[in-house]
Parts: structure tokens; sequence; C-alpha cells
């Protein structure tokens, strides 16, 4: 039986994801951190999101802190380019970003992983919130396709998934 192996650039691409979303769920505890229900899906998914993170950049010890930091600045680079934009357009932004690299398949998800319940609970509030319906408007629509396109086109400058077909 032979163990995979994965290349630092690939446990970045695994983080960022998880960090994407982990920065998108702290903001949204934060705007609406009086619900109850918000903040236990907050912190489910934060649990869940930070022990995949840790599993994935855990698995070099000796280069551990170092991607950490190369993951953190790539969320912190993405998420620079929604700076100032309307936040339900920037999560709805993040949600199209992350279903189009699953269909993609540069983000595999896998049934029952950590990622899988976390994304899961966040999709599932993103349907019952009062957002839900933003993707049927054209202009939020519009506005969270370009926040996309320019998240992706970041990702893709940085060198991560698939690079090439991302910038074109």
């Amino acid at each position: 039986m032979s163990a995979t192996y994965l290349t630092d650039r690939q446990r970045i691409e695994i983080a960022i994801p998880c960090m994407l979303l982990c920065s998108i769920i702290a903001d949204v505890r934060q705007a609406d951190g009086d619900d109850p229900r918000t903040v236990e899906m907050c912190q489910a998914c934060e649990a869940d999101l930070h022990a995949e993170i840790a599993d994935v950049l855990h698995a070099a010890p000796s280069k551990r802190r170092q991607l950490e930091n190369r993951a953190r600045r790539a969320n912190k680079r993405v998420l620079s380019t929604v700076a100032g934009e309307q936040f339900g357009s920037v999560v709805l932004g993040v949600r199209l970003l992350m279903e189009r690299l699953i269909a993609e398949g540069q983000i595999v998800l896998h049934a029952g992983s950590r990622f899988d319940h976390a994304w899961s609970r966040f999709a599932e509030a993103i349907e019952n919130s009062p957002e839900a319906g933003a993707l049927d408007n054209p202009e939020r629509r519009g506005d969270a396709d370009r926040l996309c396109r320019g998240m992706r086109q970041r990702l893709g400058k940085m060198g991560y998934y698939n690079a090439m077909e991302a910038v074109t």
C-alpha cells in the first residue's frame, strides 16, 4: 500500500478554501452573533475547518509554519480583491468560487469530511437566509460573478488551481 504524497502547493490548495470559509464565517458571526442558531453554526463550521487546516498543514511538521503562513497570505490576498464590497455579494461570490472549484474538480469534496460538514452547514445557512434568492437577482448575480472571477484570477496569479486556466 502506498501513501499519498501531497506537494506544498497541493496542501495550500486544500487549506485556502477552508481559510476563506473561516474568514466569511467569522464575519457572519460578527454581523449576526446575537442569533443562537448563527453562533452554533459558526462554531461548528469553524471547529471543522480549523481541524481540516491543521490536518493538511501539520502533515508536514518540518514545514508546518511555512505552509500555514503561505496559506494565510494567499487567503489575505484573495480577500483583498473583495475589500469594500457589499458583504452579501462577497458571501455569494465565495459560494460561487467554491462551487466552481468543486465542479471543476479543483476541490474534491469527500463525503463526510470535516470540510464537507462545514460546507454543507454553510450552504444550508445561505439557503435559509434572506440572501438565498439574491443569485436570482441579475444585479446581485453579476456582482457575485465579478467577485468570483476576481478571486479566481488572484488565485491563478499566485499559481493555484491550474493557474493558466484561471487567468485566461
